[in-house]
């Protein structure tokens, strides 16, 4: 049996810690049993210690198995595959691992020079785990020059499986070690601190088969938090840390350049796509765009949208988008009968700014990043995100003015830029994407004077997104989809009432098919901040200035259904030109 198919039928668990373990015994034997001729493995069953300041060297592939433990001074050499093997029969949850402690300052290094096996199959119970000891220097609890260091795993070979990374307790009276059942602390003055340079921490030599083989980050319970998230740039690549000090101890928020500078809300990207078309943005009774709109040849609208956005994690997203969007004619066919649909089909294009601001109120608030990124975490504004987004698409509309039935169908190419800035760095996420929408709706009960419309609505949205730093380093990539239905009924003045101002009232339900979406986030697995069911109500109206100037309005209010805290708030106002 090869280490790879070893691999394959044990799970695995490493620590590298800061602790000391004293010598109780040690069983170390070099065996070729069930290995190819000429391959060998290193089996460490008991305890294995060399004093402080010293490495430890291994030879050929090594194997710790549940109950063998390393404890060196300054690092560990493998010249060779490295795996660490837990109880294979989930008996007594013992495992193996590498306990590295060091002196002072000096960081301690792990070097493989062969592969690296994580665990087969991402687990969040029993998961493989890699524990680093953060570098402390004896001092007060301000000092700044602490922290991981790069290069302190570096891995010659290619990495299988997955492993969760943590990070524990440096040696200083300014941190709390964690509670082993929560993974929290209780003090909220203790600080953390983290590598500072945007260097990796673990450099990889080889392929890596999962993008996120080390993952996860260590959640304290004062919502300082610190993640690992890839690296690649001139010619390296590995993973890094970002890093955020505890606010209420006077620390500097920041993060590395490569985490915090690719971030931006999918409800920003979200609502500027959907702000920008008023064929793809629920309608919201606005029925005078199929009713007169459809049989002008151009429209040309001027709008304006805001939201602000709070989700069940504290992160508020403050919204604006403005833009233009133009309708051009392809084709207009008059329905015949009173059975028979008027048809239209436009070339819709448009263009929008949009800005975004993001604040985190709880301290443990995720700002979700579209291009990988991670998060910034802050009880002050978090990040500034500024872009624009064009689209290009074609809509079909088939409307009969005498009962009010519809089918609208559009199908759009959108694409842009972000800019990204937080405190101490900037970079840009190039947008791309296409969706398609299906609406259809009716009348179903109408008196003179009002009308009850109903709608049924599905939109499936595919957004690209792809951070770079300087324009140049691609540090990080996502691909965002949601396929979202609408159901909603609206009370607006009847369809032969003759009036220059229409208000409606309008309450929709939508529902997210697609899976949640899921961010690691230590240990625990969080939903993303979009959430599946919503309900909102609205209220609006147009107004017809003359023949061909037109302008509307509306406000309405979004409850999340699964979410006490979850809610969203946004207003659209416009001017149109029908020519």
């Amino acid at each position: 049996m090869n280490i790879h198919s070893l691999y394959k039928k044990h799970k695995i668990f490493l620590f590298v810690t800061g602790l000391f373990v004293p010598v109780s015994s040690l069983a170390v034997s070099t065996t070729s049993d069930g290995t190819p001729k000429g391959e060998y493995k290193t089996k460490i069953k008991g305890r294995y210690w060399i004093s402080a300041g010293t490495y430890v060297n291994l030879g050929g592939n090594t194997l710790l198995q549940p109950k063998g433990t390393i404890t060196a001074g300054m690092g560990v050499n493998v010249k060779g595959n490295l795996m660490l093997e837990d109880d294979p029969d989930n008996q007594t949850g013992e495992r193996g691992g590498l306990y590295v402690t060091r002196k002072n300052v000096t960081p301690i290094t792990i070097n493989v020079t062969g592969n690296w096996f994580g665990e087969n199959v991402k687990s969040e119970t029993n998961p493989t785990t890699l524990y680093l000891a953060s570098q402390w220097e004896t001092g007060t609890d301000t000092e700044t020059n602490t922290g991981l260091t790069s290069d302190m795993v570096t891995i010659g070979g290619n990495v299988y499986g997955y492993t969760l990374v943590k990070v524990i307790k440096p040696q200083s009276s300014n941190y709390e070690e964690p509670d082993a059942s929560t993974n929290t602390i209780t003090d909220p003055n203790k600080t953390f601190y983290a590598i500072q340079d945007g260097k990796p921490l673990i450099t990889i030599g080889g392929k890596i088969e999962h993008e996120n083989s080390f993952y996860g980050f260590l959640p304290l319970a004062d919502g300082t938090q610190v993640q690992l998230v890839p690296y690649e740039k001139d010619g390296v690549k590995g993973f890094t840390w970002g890093w955020v000090k505890n606010p209420n101890n006077g620390g500097t928020d920041s993060i590395s350049d490569e985490n915090a500078t690719i971030r931006t809300s999918y409800h920003t990207l979200r609502f500027a796509a959907n702000a920008l078309s008023s064929s793809w943005r629920e309608r919201e009774g606005e029925t005078y765009r199929i009713s007169e709109s459809e049989q002008r040849p151009v429209y040309l609208r001027i709008l304006h949208a805001r939201q602000k956005f709070s989700d069940n994690q504290q992160l508020e997203v403050s919204n604006k988008v403005s833009g233009i969007e133009m309708g051009i004619g392809l084709s207009h066919k008059l329905g015949t009968t009173a059975k028979t649909y008027t048809e239209d089909t436009k070339l819709i294009l448009g263009y929008a700014n949009f800005h975004s601001i993001s604040y985190d109120n709880a301290h443990i608030a995720m700002n979700i990043q579209p291009a990988g990124g991670g998060y910034v975490l802050t009880s002050k504004q978090t990040g500034d995100t500024r872009g624009n987004l064009k689209q290009f698409g074609f809509s079909h509309t088939a409307y009969n003015p005498n009962t009010g039935n519809y089918f609208d169908t559009v199908v759009r190419y959108l694409w842009g830029n972000l800019n990204n800035s937080t405190e101490n760095s900037s970079a840009r996420t190039h947008v791309k994407g296409w969706g398609a929408s299906f609406e259809t709706g009716t009348i179903l009960v109408q008196n003179q004077h009002l009308a009850l419309f109903s709608d049924v609505q599905l939109t499936y949205q595919q957004l690209h997104t792809n951070g770079y730093k300087m324009d140049v380093v691609n540090v990080a990539s996502n691909v965002d989809r949601s396929f979202i239905g609408r159901l909603a009924l609206r009370i607006a003045p009847a369809l032969h009432t003759a009036r220059t101002l229409s208000p409606y009232l309008t309450v929709n339900f939508s529902h997210e098919f697609l899976p949640t979406q899921k961010i690691d986030f230590g240990e625990k697995r969080w939903d993303s901040t979009w959430q599946k069911n919503w309900i909102t109500l609205g209220v609006g109206a147009t107004h017809q200035l003359n023949q061909n100037l037109y302008w509307y309005g509306s406000v309405d209010y979004a409850k999340n259904l699964t979410s006490n805290s979850s809610y969203s708030v946004k207003g659209n106002l416009g001017i149109e030109y029908r020519f």
